[in-house]
């Protein structure tokens, strides 16, 4: 027997030592808490976990043995806890966040869909940061695909990881509009902008530039954060 939101094990009548699975259920909802996978596309158990991980099973997932013979498949929850892996079946509804795509994705009655909130049928709206950090070098360098396809994007913020040299500032834009979100950036460690513009639709992947102003880069490294509302349809 289960709990029906967390599946956290219930003491049955009569149980002997029903502390273990107290404990069990316990812990079970504080790891489930923060609501944090690291990841929804790994296909086998990392080689050194750290108790608390938790991932969102993919497609083809295998190898996640669970401690409690009810091993996760695709589409399940697996918790590392006490050396071992445990399996969380999710309801719909429920919404985690996925550190690696930062990103939420939200369980329908279709699987897994990236968003925040979700309809009846599965459709989906989301808020993602896509971020980068890149290293200068010459009079440009792109954060590859960084855009994200089918999203509306709110901005391009930036800050100067190590201090840029060779530039006395740059720009952070793309093809064609190269200070679209931000120009006369700081190369001053710890220099940022918070690069808001009016709303627009991306269809394809698109690449973030970091142009040098006046004369090329020679070194120095910059984070990016692109902000994006991206929604989804029912199916994968």
């Amino acid at each position: 027997m289960a709990t029906p939101y967390l599946r956290a094990p219930l003491i049955a009548e009569g149980q002997a030592q029903p502390h273990v699975t107290a404990n069990s259920a316990q812990t079970i909802a504080d790891l489930a808490r923060g609501r944090l996978a690291l990841s929804a596309t790994v296909l086998t158990p990392p080689g050194s976990p750290v108790e608390g991980d938790a991932y969102i099973l993919p497609t083809g997932a295998t190898g996640w043995t669970s401690a409690d013979d009810n091993d996760p498949a695709a589409g399940d929850i697996a918790i590392r806890w006490a050396g071992a892996w445990h399996k969380i079946t999710p309801a719909i509804g429920w919404t985690w966040r996925i550190l690696d795509e930062g990103a939420s994705a939200v369980f329908t009655a279709g699987g897994w869909r990236r968003g925040s909130v979700s309809g009846p049928l599965g459709a989906s709206l989301g808020l993602v940061v896509a971020e980068a950090a890149l290293d200068l070098l010459g009079p440009s360098t792109s954060a590859v695909d960084l855009l994200p396809t089918r999203a509306i994007i709110l901005g391009v913020s930036s800050w100067t990881i190590e201090t840029v040299t060779g530039a006395p500032s740059y720009s952070v834009g793309l093809t064609g509009e190269v200070n679209k979100f931000g120009g006369s950036l700081g190369v001053a460690v710890d220099s940022s902008n918070i690069g808001v513009v009016g709303p627009f639709a991306t269809y394809a992947l698109a690449d973030v530039i970091v142009t040098s102003d006046g004369a090329d880069f020679t070194g120095g490294r910059v984070g990016l954060a692109v902000s994006a509302i991206v929604p989804g349809v029912p199916i994968p």
